[in-house]
């Protein structure tokens, strides 16, 4: 899987004029250099110092035309507060503002003034105030550039409803209007009986190739081929769908009707950073979009089951987790879903390791996430 990376832009201001000048080169090569080191993050640099209206238009057309998600900007000296409104003149990625020491350059000098600028315009900003390899900062640039460049992934994201919610969950009803207001993710609605006939329609002979290669695999296969074939077809045309429709992620009503057909079709495409909640579960599927995002990592949908006495939980689903997130190929089984012993479900302990899980419900204002930071053993 490949993570898709914040883009962070910057630039150095300066006075030329003023105390610290010279040392701007020095400081603009020190933050390209660490910042190129972070694998996490994609980095553009202005190549000017901005040091006057014509270079922080320069500025601002070049961090419009790279799509920034957050941009940092170091001063080095005192300078004139306008060259910042006129660079968020061409972006409207957040702030991040880095004053260096020093008693006689006024760089924080000039940023707290700027800071009473940017509060009268409703720009939301944050001031640092630390020398230029601080990597404490640093870090921080980073955790905000991860949530800004969230927030942008999920305004371009497009999610697919197949069916509806399943009867007795009324917890994951959503609000279309509402979740493209607050969050951004468009929704593509998809008819469950329209699907099911697609399906027919997938090609035998790719069908079988799929579930060849799958049976290689090394994973203990207790299904039928016929099983087999129709979960493959399944995978492939909710990959089809998915590349049609610039889908970033399916929401399935599976329960009861299809139970088990789209489990072998989450986990082969959560690898393709295409994610599947079950149950029709909208809300729980931008949980996954979002963990898919941050991470880079496939995204299991699951379900709270036993906590015990010994500061442990146990969560579990029908089975759609990839490959790749088990003990070991050889550990996985391709089974019946046991409520209705049909279909193919992924079995497997997970390996070890941090884990994080997220859910989200509520609508309108009542919106809330919860997140749990845990270790699988």
């Amino acid at each position: 899987m490949k993570k898709i990376n914040p883009r962070i832009g910057f630039c150095l201001i300066q006075n030329k004029f003023e105390v610290g000048a010279d040392r701007s080169k020095e400081i603009y090569e020190k933050t390209i250099d660490d910042f190129f080191k972070y694998e996490n993050i994609d980095f553009f640099p202005f190549s000017e110092f901005v040091d006057s209206d014509e270079s922080a238009a320069k500025a601002g057309d070049f961090f419009y035309e790279k799509k920034i998600d957050l941009l940092l900007c170091i001063e080095t000296t005192w300078s004139n507060d306008n060259y910042v409104i006129d660079i968020l003149e061409y972006t409207n990625a957040p702030l991040m503002l880095w004053a260096m020491p020093g008693m006689e350059t006024g760089s924080l000098c000039g940023f707290h003034q700027l800071g009473v600028v940017l509060h009268e315009l409703d720009r939301k900003h944050e001031i640092f105030y630390g020398p230029v390899n601080d990597k404490n900062i640093q870090k921080k640039i980073i955790t905000f550039a991860n949530a800004a460049g969230l927030k942008n992934y999920l305004r371009k994201s497009k999610l697919g409803l197949i069916g509806y919610r399943v009867p007795g969950m009324t917890e994951v009803a959503f609000d279309e209007f509402e979740l493209k207001r607050k969050f951004g993710p468009g929704i593509i609605h998809f008819g469950i009986n329209n699907i099911l006939d697609r399906v027919k329609s997938v090609s035998n002979q790719e069908a079988e190739k799929t579930w060849l290669e799958i049976k290689k695999s090394g994973a203990k296969i207790s299904v039928s081929d016929n099983e087999g074939l129709i979960s493959v077809k399944n995978y492939l045309l909710l990959k089809k769908l998915a590349n049609e429709n610039n889908l970033n992620g399916f929401a399935v009503e599976c329960y009861p009707e299809i139970m088990g057909q789209v489990c072998l079709a989450a986990s082969l495409l959560a690898k393709e950073n295409i994610v599947i909640g079950c149950e029709g579960d909208v809300n729980s599927t931008m949980g996954m979009l979002m963990l898919d995002y941050l991470t880079g990592m496939p995204v299991h949908n699951t379900d709270l089951l036993d906590p015990d006495s010994e500061n442990s939980i146990i969560f579990s689903h029908c089975g759609s987790g990839d490959f790749s997130i088990s003990k070991g190929i050889n550990e996985i089984e391709l089974c019946p879903v046991r409520l209705q012993q049909c279909g193919v479900c992924v079995k497997f302990l997970p390996k070890l390791g941090e884990v994080t899980l997220l859910n989200i419900v509520g609508r309108r204002d009542t919106y809330r996430i919860s997140a749990l930071d845990a270790y699988s053993q």
